[in-house]
């Protein structure tokens, strides 16, 4: 498994003190563990998981590749499993289901999947929000994570992974 991550990733870890090799436990909430137990699907548009529903084709998604519409059918955010744990108990949710969900795949045989986690706390929202100008009480900041995972397809670029472009969010992302 390739691993890949930015310097927000890597200071969001040292902060929580998550050791980069992500050895640590989690009990995963309910609903996480059903996301993880549930089927995989292979078909004509790519790969998905039963809960996620039919996948939409590209078509009909005009500005969309097929990777692009498969991570968009394939994302999911695990904030709304963890209420009341705040950053830490988010991100360590996040990297600990992204990790089993790669394994999963890994496991059942596939190669050639990407998998992404995108995570941005309130504080990088407030450094986005500064240098874009945007002013936000910081009472209206909220987490925001994203879960996904798309077929590689070489001629088509989903996610790149630019430190500069994506220095507002920390990102983990897995290739099996």
């Amino acid at each position: 498994m390739k691993i890949e991550y930015n310097i927000e990733f890597k200071e969001l870890c040292a902060s929580f003190n998550i050791p980069l090799n992500f050895q640590f436990d989690l009990e995963f909430p309910e609903e996480v563990k059903r996301i993880l137990q549930d089927e995989i699907i292979e078909n004509r548009y790519g790969v998905r998981l039963s809960k996620n529903g039919s996948a939409h084709p590209p078509d009909g998604y005009q500005d969309l590749n097929k990777s692009q519409a498969e991570d968009s059918n394939n994302h999911f955010h695990v904030d709304l499993y963890q209420q009341g744990t705040g950053n830490e108990g988010i991100f360590r949710l996040g990297i600990k289901t992204i990790l089993e969900l790669a394994q999963k795949f890994k496991n059942k045989g596939f190669e050639g999947i990407r998998f992404v986690y995108s995570f941005q706390s309130a504080d990088i929202r407030k450094k986005w929000n500064q240098k874009h100008g945007f002013d936000e009480r910081d009472d209206e900041l909220f987490i925001s994570d994203r879960l996904s995972f798309y077929k590689i397809r070489p001629e088509e670029i989903v996610h790149e992974f630019d430190a500069e472009k994506r220095k507002f969010e920390a990102v983990l992302q897995l290739e099996i």
